[in-house]
C-alpha cells in the first residue's frame, strides 16, 4: 500500500485506503471538490469487480488493478503481504 500511494501523490492524487469503509459517503463528500472524482481500485478479483460495480452504479468512473496474489484477509482467515504491479498503475497514471 505504501509503494501504490507514494506513487499517486507523486502524480497528484490523494489516496484513500477502502477496508469496509462507507464508499457511498466519501463518493458524496469527494463529488464537490476541487480535481474531480474517479476511483483506481487495487483489490483481489472478487473484491475488484465489486467495488467496480459499485462505482458504476454511482456514475463514478473507475478503473481496476488486480492483485498478483490473492492474499486478503476475507479469504485467507488473517492479513498475509499481497503485491501489484507498479507499472502497471504507473501505465493508467499517465
Amino acid at each position: 500500500m505504501n509503494a501504490v500511494s507514494t506513487l499517486l501523490r507523486e502524480n497528484g492524487i490523494e489516496p484513500y485506503i477502502w477496508m469496509e469503509a462507507g464508499l457511498k459517503i466519501l463518493f458524496r463528500e469527494l463529488k464537490g471538490e476541487e480535481g474531480g472524482l474517479g476511483v483506481m481500485g487495487i483489490a483481489c478479483v472478487p473484491e475488484l469487480v465489486r467495488g467496480m460495480r459499485m462505482c458504476a452504479k454511482l456514475n463514478v468512473p473507475v478503473v481496476g488493478v488486480p492483485l498478483n496474489a490473492n492474499r486478503c484477509a476475507r479469504w485467507m482467515g488473517e492479513f498475509l503481504p499481497t503485491s501489484v504491479d507498479l507499472d502497471a498503475v504507473g501505465r493508467l497514471l499517465i
